[in-house]
């Protein structure tokens, strides 16, 4: 089942990029780009990334697919994004500020989704996952 879900996400992305319209190739891939980021399925967007390495510069609502990996405590993607991009997000992006004058930090200092705050039964061990976050937010954000 895996083998065949690359597959079908290779083909999909090589159709939809040959069309060569970045419009086009944003409308179809920004849906699948959140919804991988939100559920941490880092191989989807390995590749997506991988066919069209722009992708890391658009916009997922009012944030990049970076902060949006910030958002949803996903570790795994948010360093394949940071790996991706040879390191040149966090100097361009992290210390803008977003909606409501957000920044990384901000993000990474807010309450994690639900869906994340379970993977991890208590308060104090949550408590510490978080701030674990947080310290990784900020060793990759440049004062």
């Amino acid at each position: 089942m895996h083998i065949l879900t690359e597959k079908l996400v290779k083909h999909m992305c090589s159709i939809v990029i040959k069309k060569g319209d970045h419009a086009i190739a944003w409308d179809v891939l920004e849906t699948t780009l959140r919804t991988a980021v939100t559920h941490g399925i880092y191989e989807l967007i390995e590749e997506c990334i991988h066919q069209y390495p722009g992708l890391v510069w658009y916009k997922m609502g009012e944030f990049f697919l970076v902060l949006v990996a910030i958002r949803q405590r996903q570790e795994k993607v948010y360093n394949l994004v940071y790996q991706m991009s040879g390191h040149k997000v966090y100097t361009d992006i992290a210390w803008k500020e977003y909606a409501n004058n957000d920044t990384a930090f901000h993000l990474a200092a807010r309450l994690a989704p639900q869906h994340r705050l379970n993977t991890v039964t208590g308060a104090a061990l949550q408590m510490q996952r978080e701030l674990q976050w947080f310290k990784e937010v900020e060793k990759f954000v440049q004062p």
